[in-house]
C-alpha cells in the first residue's frame, strides 16, 4: 500500500512562502488573532463586493464581464479552501458546525447571483442591450477640446495619476517612519531587559 507524501504541496509552499507567518510584521499572538480577524473580514466584504458587481454588471449590459469577477470569486474560495485542507483543516466541516441560517442565507446569495446573471443574460442576448440603459463605452469621436468626454476622460486619467504618485510617495514616508519608530521601541525594550550591573 503506497504511503501518502508527508511533503507539503505546491499551494501549501506558495502559500506558506507568500504568507509568511513567522514574520515579526504580525506581532504578538493578539496582535496576530486581530490580523488574521481583518483580513478574513476584508475577505468576506471583498466576494459580497465581487458578487453584486457581477450583478451590476450582467444589468447593465457586460454579462461576460461579469462572468469573469465570478469565476474570480470562485477561484479565490478554491484557493482558500484548498490551502486549509492542505493544512488539515475542513472550512467546509467547520462551517457547518455554525449557525444553519447563515448557511442557508449564503447558499442562497450564492444561487441568487447566478440566477440574475442567467436572467439579465437572456435578456441581454434577446434585446441586444441590457436592463438598464448604461453607456460602458463614451463617444470618443469628437475632437479633444473643453467640454466633450474626450476632454474630461482625459482630466479624471491625469488626476488618477498624479493621486496615485501622492499617495505612493507618502506611503513610502509613513512606512519608512513606522519602521524607525519600531527599531527605536525595540531597542529601548530590550535595554529594558538587560540586568542590571552592580
Amino acid at each position: 500500500m503506497t504511503q501518502r507524501s508527508t511533503r507539503p504541496g505546491r499551494l501549501e509552499r506558495l502559500g506558506d512562502r507568500f504568507l509568511n507567518l513567522e514574520s515579526p510584521t504580525y506581532g504578538d499572538e493578539r496582535e496576530r488573532a486581530v490580523v488574521l480577524a481583518a483580513s478574513s473580514l476584508a475577505f468576506s466584504v471583498g466576494l459580497v463586493a465581487l458578487m453584486a458587481f457581477t450583478i451590476v454588471l450582467a444589468l447593465t449590459g457586460l454579462p461576460t464581464v461579469g462572468f469573469a469577477l465570478w469565476i474570480l470569486a470562485v477561484l479565490i474560495s478554491l484557493t482558500m479552501t484548498g490551502y486549509a485542507k492542505a493544512k488539515g483543516v475542513d472550512i467546509q466541516a467547520l462551517g457547518s458546525r455554525g449557525s444553519g441560517r447563515l448557511t442557508t442565507w449564503a447558499t442562497i446569495a450564492s444561487f441568487g447571483t447566478v440566477l440574475v446573471w442567467v436572467l439579465a443574460t437572456y435578456y441581454w442576448v434577446t434585446n441586444g442591450h441590457g436592463v438598464l440603459p448604461v453607456n460602458w463605452s463614451p463617444d470618443l469621436s469628437t475632437p479633444a477640446g473643453s467640454g466633450d468626454q474626450r476632454g474630461w476622460l482625459r482630466s479624471m486619467l491625469v488626476g488618477a495619476v498624479g493621486g496615485g504618485l501622492v499617495g505612493t510617495v507618502w506611503m513610502l514616508i509613513d512606512n519608512a517612519r513606522r519602521r524607525k519608530a519600531a527599531r527605536a521601541q525595540l531597542e529601548e525594550s530590550d535595554r529594558r531587559d538587560l540586568p542590571d550591573e552592580d
